[in-house]
């Protein structure tokens, strides 16, 4: 007996093991942008809560209240029970596959939904029905699964308005004095209805609108819909190097209110970079006429456009003898950047030593530019003899000791001799 209940209890137990390996699919959502005169998303996330395979899924947007629409919309069955009351299969088109999900696995399916400026302050549902098949992972026997999902869109018309700003503005990237350039300007309504009676400014104290004024009037401009608009500017002949603001000014309306919005972008007119060059250190501190010296030199760009391509050269003069490298290159610097180097010579003379230096550099619009500088440093040699006659006198005595010791040996064997 006692044999028999632990044969029922493992069989039981088997049982509830396969029950739990099965796959259970758990359906929630999420939304975006649902407002009047917006396209929505809705996110269906698909989460396999059991250990089987969720195989082969697959949803359908089966119904939509109106006045929603979506291109996803389907419901074209082609396959009815008429004791269940629902559409065993759709049109193989109508389906969004999103595959297999695998235990404790997800996946996401995403709907857009049109929602018209014009509807009603309400509640609105979508319905979604799921598709798939259990997949056992060890018998690979597959069961098929259907599900609904409802998802419920709340929907608030009572405070929409329209939102038009600037996307982009176009312009060239460097101008010079003089020049006549163009510039454009890209408008998006992002709100939630249409921006009537749309207008644009454009303010600028050193560059002057031609041949069109600088307030246009654009009309109306529609949810989610897109306006260019074109000027063309002129440099004046004599405007320094520098950068320029100008600023664009919007007016629209939604025949309740009036709305303002504003935005400003620079214009660089070309010039030639600035630069300070100085020499931070020298090294050794101790200077003989032999001794190779290291400048450390610092460079920034002090001026108002960025530079390209940077080197630095030291040229040659009568107080230093240069090394093998008397040129480095820097790489870019832009307006306000700093960077360091060194370079390495001997100085032929001391006391205060003009290094003649020259940086050379591209322009943004790619002109070649040059600055020349010269820069002070002081040189002081070291008081110890030079090392070339102390190496003789050594020699010298070494050879007059030798001598001696000679003379001496000599000498004093004689003395002997001449006792004995």
């Amino acid at each position: 007996m006692l044999k028999m209940r632990k044969g029922g209890l493992v069989i039981l137990l088997l049982a509830l093991s396969t029950a739990s390996a099965a796959s259970v699919m758990q359906v929630s959502s999420d939304t975006t942008g649902i407002t009047p005169g917006k396209t929505g998303v809705i996110t269906l996330t698909f989460t396999n809560a059991g250990t089987d395979i969720a195989h082969d899924t697959k949803v359908v947007l089966k119904a939509l209240d109106n006045p929603l629409t979506s291109s996803s919309l389907c419901n074209e069955c082609t396959e009815y029970s008429n004791s269940q009351r629902l559409c065993l299969n759709y049109k193989d088109y109508c389906y969004n596959r999103v595959g297999d999900v695998y235990g404790s696995y997800s996946q996401d399916a995403s709907f857009r939904v049109n929602i018209p400026s014009s509807i009603e302050t309400g509640t609105y549902v979508a319905e979604f029905e799921v598709h798939y098949g259990s997949k056992n992972v060890t018998t690979n026997e597959v069961k098929t699964r259907r599900m609904s999902k409802q998802v419920v869109l709340e929907i608030d018309s009572l405070n929409v308005k329209p939102d038009v700003n600037i996307k982009k503005i176009k312009t060239p990237e460097i101008i010079h004095p003089g020049d006549e350039f163009n510039i454009s300007v890209e408008l998006a309504n992002n709100g939630e209805v249409t921006a009537q009676e749309l207008s644009i400014g454009l303010l600028s104290d050193y560059l002057k609108v031609k041949d069109t004024t600088s307030e246009q009037a654009l009309g109306d401009l529609p949810v989610n819909e897109e306006k260019t608009v074109n000027y063309t500017l002129l440099a004046d002949a004599s405007i320094p190097p520098g950068v320029y603001d100008i600023s664009f000014s919007l007016n629209y309306t939604d025949n309740e209110e009036s709305y303002t919005e504003s935005s400003d972008t620079g214009i660089l007119i070309d010039g030639e970079a600035d630069f300070n060059v100085f020499v931070q250190d020298i090294s050794p501190d101790i200077i003989t006429t032999d001794t190779e010296i290291t400048v450390f030199v610092s460079v920034a760009n002090t001026g108002v456009i960025d530079a390209r391509s940077v080197s630095i050269e030291v040229k040659p003069c009568s107080d230093i003898e240069l090394g093998i490298t008397s040129e480095d290159f820097l790489g870019d610097l832009d307006a306000g950047d700093f960077t360091s180097t060194s370079f390495s010579f001997k100085p032929v003379n001391e006391g205060e030593v003009m290094i003649n230096l020259t940086v050379k550099y591209t322009t943004p619009n790619g002109k070649k530019a040059s600055y020349n500088t010269k820069e002070r440093a002081v040189i002081r040699f070291s008081n110890a003899p030079a090392r070339t006659s102390t190496g003789t006198n050594w020699v010298t005595i070494i050879i007059i000791s030798a001598g001696a010791v000679i003379t001496v040996y000599f000498l004093g064997k004689k003395f002997i001799k001449k006792k004995r």
